[in-house]
């Protein structure tokens, strides 16, 4: 009796293991600046690549050729994650106006608080910042996860 409830319980737990999806077991996402700093400042400084001004499709080439030379490790789904963040419009003007006076730790430790919302962001105007509403929205659903992981 032991040695059939055995069977039958490793038998279950087989089935379980096997039909997880491996997404729930994944680590979570690194943020892609994180990536960006820790993949592409091997060879070369941040600001090289973050003042370039091109597309995604532009940085998505660049980015292919860098992940090509010996001693890059950077695979395909990393490199497209890593030219959509250097592409992004919306990043170079949140780096523009909200890191200019705001330090990447304090802006870190206002979303672990919970405190870095759109209304904050919107609330900058009221301190001098050139920020539209629209901005604020487009920030906080950007450029901020490009930086912190989503909670």
């Amino acid at each position: 009796m032991r040695l059939m409830l055995f069977g039958f319980v490793s038998a279950v737990v087989v089935v379980l293991w096997t039909s997880v999806p491996a997404a729930w077991c994944a680590a979570p996402e690194a943020p892609v600046a994180e990536l960006f700093a820790t993949r592409c400042t091997v060879c070369h400084d941040q600001d090289r690549s973050k003042q370039m001004h091109l597309d995604p499709e532009g940085f998505l080439e660049i980015v292919r050729r860098m992940a090509g030379k010996q001693g890059a490790s950077v695979s395909e789904a990393e490199a497209e994650r890593i030219a959509a963040f250097l592409g992004d419009p919306d990043r170079r003007q949140f780096e523009k106006k909200c890191l200019s006076c705001h330090g990447l730790d304090k802006m870190a430790e206002a979303h672990l608080q919970g405190r870095l919302t759109v209304e904050t962001i919107r609330r900058m105007k009221e301190k001098g910042a050139d920020i539209s509403d629209q901005e604020a929205e487009a920030f906080h659903e950007g450029p901020v996860l490009y930086y912190f992981p989503r909670k």
